[in-house]
């Protein structure tokens, strides 16, 4: 609280330095779609589909694999050695790793509640969608290769769903480090009533019921496909909790999306897919503050994602979203606020300036 409102006062400190109220020249919509598609060419966006529900697990675990053999043990030990009455079923997708990690996973396959599916290189998008095709769990999550989850992380999270009769719910990411070996164990988990809107955009760290994956995929053959969170799973979700501790341990990869995409001219996917999910309807809740968390806090992000790009190509982009938001107040989908304000009347530098302390 202390350091948002801090930031806050900063801001508008820097409100005070006339080069913020600096305006870009305006670039209509087509030119900047098509400057922006010359850098990086746009492909066409999925998320529907028709995945097979038959329930007989209360749990169903998807793990996409991709050359992740020197962490892969590590996490699915963490798996499978829950402390648990609930019965759960993993789907382990290896696509098509070119290590020994396809070998590991064999091993686990001495486990009655293990599959083991092998494809061609697709990207985690690809391998996710592959292990939802045919979902056996009630309850569905999705745990990344080199992530390691607390022994109680299905008991609690599954108790506090059923208890509260909850959508989702959600335990916040710990980071940690390579060389981090031990994890916190039976620390005394709360969980508090939270907006949807205001979950973070992972794929992982959270369970939620499979039923809202009956017709939904991951954007396959895209960085950030897990914008998908933001616009769809959580909209569809009118009960969510969070637990006050954390249950799942995200490994900070170097050589993740989110890390390499400093820089790379791939991040400007990051606006396809705002575009894509902010233009289709994807935006079902009836409420316009929500829908404005939503698209305020994607927008925040998008703008950040490529802050390492040209600053040409940070323009454009930027005028892509304020058409955007020009379409989306226009129909009435959300409340015009600060960001709203910044894009409308084209002040680039403190837009993103905005952004960098948010």
């Amino acid at each position: 609280m202390i350091k948002r409102l801090f930031k806050r006062f900063l801001f508008y400190l820097l409100l005070l330095f006339p080069k913020m109220y600096k305006k870009i020249q305006e670039v209509d919509y087509e030119s900047a779609t098509a400057a922006l598609e010359s850098e990086w060419k746009r492909k066409k966006a999925i998320v529907s589909c028709n995945n097979k529900i038959e329930y007989g697990y209360d749990l169903q675990i998807v793990v996409p694999i991709y050359n992740s053999d020197r962490y892969l043990s590590q996490c699915l030990d963490s798996i499978f050695n829950q402390s648990t009455k609930f019965r759960y079923f993993v789907v382990l997708v290896d696509d098509g790793s070119n290590d020994n990690s396809r070998n590991i996973a064999q091993k686990y396959l001495v486990n009655d509640n293990c599959i083991l599916i092998e494809k061609e290189n697709g990207g985690a998008a690809s391998a996710r969608n592959k292990g939802i095709e045919h979902i056996y769990g009630k309850y569905l999550t999705f745990i990344d290769s080199d992530d390691i989850i607390s022994n109680k992380f299905v008991d609690i999270m599954l108790n506090q769903l059923i208890k509260k009769d909850a959508d989702i719910v959600v335990t916040p990411l710990k980071h940690f480090s390579n060389n981090m070996n031990s994890f916190p164990k039976n620390e005394k988990v709360l969980f508090s009533k939270i907006e949807s809107s205001n979950l973070q955009g992972y794929a992982c760290g959270y369970i939620c019921k499979s039923l809202i994956f009956e017709h939904l995929c991951f954007p396959e053959n895209y960085w950030f496909e897990d914008t998908l969170n933001i616009f769809t799973v959580f909209t569809k979700c009118k009960k969510a909790y969070i637990s006050n501790k954390s249950l799942y341990f995200y490994r900070q990869n170097l050589h993740g999306s989110s890390s390499v995409a400093k820089a790379n001219l791939q991040s400007i996917e990051t606006i396809y897919l705002t575009e894509f999910f902010a233009s289709n309807n994807f935006l079902i809740s009836s409420s316009k503050k929500t829908n404005t968390k939503i698209v305020l806090r994607q927008y925040v992000c998008d703008i950040n994602r490529i802050s390492s790009l040209q600053i040409e190509i940070q323009k454009y982009a930027f005028m892509i979203l304020k058409h955007n938001c020009i379409q989306l107040l226009k129909n009435g989908l959300v409340k015009k606020k600060l960001l709203f304000r910044m894009l409308t009347n084209n002040l680039f530098n403190m837009a993103t300036t905005y952004c960098k302390l948010h």
